[in-house]
């Protein structure tokens, strides 16, 4: 699973019977930050949380998840003018990184030191019902 080798997964363990996979999740952003050392990715997750926190509002029906890749070894993003979905998956190699694949839209493979989910929150989506 994508949050195997993530650390502060109990964060999301508590929002979910059981944690979905990263298939076809709208990338929201993919931060640099200016020294280079770390990369920020935003995303929406598959499905709305099982055990919404108090603090959520009730309307709520879309969980929002950042994601802190520290240490970058190596990078390389693609990106496709047409906005698609992708899928993410976070892999320990043989070097001892973590890899990060974002297979879509937007294609990307990070080597990095760790991987942090450095945000969860939720807020109100318009679904579009075409």
């Amino acid at each position: 699973m994508w949050y195997e080798f993530v650390s502060n997964k109990q964060c999301l363990e508590r929002l979910y019977r059981e944690i979905p996979d990263l298939c076809d999740v709208r990338i929201e952003s993919l931060d640099i930050d200016r020294e280079g050392t770390r990369l920020t990715i935003a995303f929406d997750m598959p499905k709305y949380v099982d055990f919404p926190p108090q603090k959520w509002h009730p309307e709520y029906n879309t969980a929002f998840v950042e994601l802190s890749l520290s240490g970058i070894e190596s990078l390389k993003i693609k990106y496709s003018r047409v906005f698609l979905k992708s899928s993410v998956s976070v892999e320990k190699v043989s070097d001892g990184f973590l890899c990060v694949n974002i297979r879509g839209g937007v294609t990307a493979e990070i080597c990095v030191d760790s991987v942090h989910i450095s945000k969860v929150s939720g807020y109100f989506k318009c679904l579009d019902k075409s």
